[in-house]
């Protein structure tokens, strides 16, 4: 089998630009816009345009015209402290040596400077239950990812989200029961 020739790297654009020129070319081809939270963005069933490859938005949107699509999804991720923090409760339960440890909240207290700028902009369509998805992150937020999946101790990270830990579930009152043991983890 000949081998692929190498994909020529292209710098990303900039989410925030990516993001105005997106929502005037879906008003300007007369798509329908739905706003959606990037996080319910679903990727069972997902087929994503590689940007690599075709780097150009306009050539997704003629893809999904060719389809019928009339409807486009659209979603923006903004980096918020709460990235932040999660990343930090990792670096609180990991088992990792202090001399890594103060290095890894060294490189994260680097993307603060990054907190309320966009991360991600994306658009999506359907169709017959299947959704086409472009998106683009910003070149420093890969720098984040893998920062964040480096800081997740063995068996998941901590998700405040799924915390059902109570205070109260300290109290001596109730010798009978055990008390708690831990927080629930993710088992990505």
């Amino acid at each position: 089998m000949p081998k692929r020739p190498p994909i020529p790297f292209r710098p990303q654009p900039n989410p925030q630009t990516l993001r105005d020129e997106l929502l005037e070319y879906i008003q300007k081809e007369g798509f329908g816009l739905f706003q959606c939270e990037p996080m319910g963005v679903p990727v069972d069933q997902a087929i994503w345009w590689d940007y690599r490859v075709r780097p150009d938005y306009k050539e997704f949107f003629e893809a999904a015209k060719a389809c019928g699509a009339k409807l486009i999804y659209f979603f923006e991720q903004t980096f918020t402290e709460l990235e932040i923090e999660r990343v930090e409760m990792n670096l609180e339960i990991a088992l990792l040596p202090e001399d890594e440890r103060r290095t890894m909240l060294r490189r994260l207290a680097d993307f603060r400077g990054y907190i309320d700028f966009l991360c991600r902009v994306g658009v999506g369509f359907e169709v017959n239950n299947r959704m086409h998805w472009y998106d683009v992150y910003a070149p420093w937020f890969f720098e984040y990812l893998d920062l964040a999946e480096e800081s997740k101790p063995l068996g998941g990270g901590f998700d405040p989200d799924l915390d059902d830990f109570d205070d109260d579930d300290l109290d001596d009152d109730d010798d009978d029961e055990p008390p708690p043991f831990g927080r629930r983890y993710h088992r990505n």
